[in-house]
């Protein structure tokens, strides 16, 4: 069974999220801030991204969720997530090396370097969140491993399966950590799909 690939041209980015994960909460960033940030979001909403995906059976017993043939992972969180879901998606979405190097580039100057992470951390989330919209619905809302009793070990689980290095180039590091670093894994269970038999 091989990943699936969505491609998406383009971000619409909210300013105002970004702001939020710069830490400017309930008041407008200053002309000099709100300046920078404009570049950066701009030149995200320009880019072209990938999300890398498998839609798998679920199957749910207790705290045990079994997806397809490939994967078995035990999580009440999860299953309590997916409780009346009979299929999931799992994904790896990645917006690239391009933040890292606008990041890393921007070490110098701490400012740049805090707006380009959160112009990066909006954007992930827009792109996961643009990715789920054309899933269908209802669905349960994305859970990434490293999130209540779901182990950030997983990922490497996650990765294996989609070809995650290959198709998106996202590796992980040893201490479970991906690169590119705005990059995401997640489960999405569909509730439009009849629930599997325990």
């Amino acid at each position: 069974m091989s990943a699936l690939v969505y491609r998406q041209a383009g971000l619409r980015l909210d300013r105002r999220e970004i702001a939020r994960y710069l830490g400017c909460r309930g008041a407008a960033p200053e002309a000099a801030i709100s300046d920078r940030l404009e570049r950066a979001a701009s030149s995200l909403e320009q880019g072209s991204y990938r999300v890398c995906y498998l839609r798998l059976p679920v199957k749910i017993c207790g705290d045990r969720l079994r997806f397809g043939d490939v994967l078995c992972v035990q999580s009440a969180a999860l299953a309590r997530n997916f409780s009346g879901c009979g299929a999931a998606v799992l994904l790896c979405a990645s917006l690239g090396p391009a933040v890292d190097r606008a990041i890393l580039s921007s070490r110098l100057h701490p400012l740049d370097a805090a707006i380009w992470d959160a112009a990066g951390t909006a954007a992930i989330e827009q792109l996961c969140d643009d990715f789920c919209a054309s899933l269908p619905r209802p669905q349960r809302p994305r859970f990434s491993p490293g999130y209540g009793d779901l182990p950030l070990a997983l990922q490497k689980d996650i990765l294996t399966l989609l070809d995650a290095g290959r198709l998106l180039g996202v590796q992980l590091t040893d201490s479970l950590l991906m690169t590119p670093a705005k990059s995401v894994t997640a489960f999405v269970g569909l509730a439009s799909e009849e629930p599997q038999c325990n």
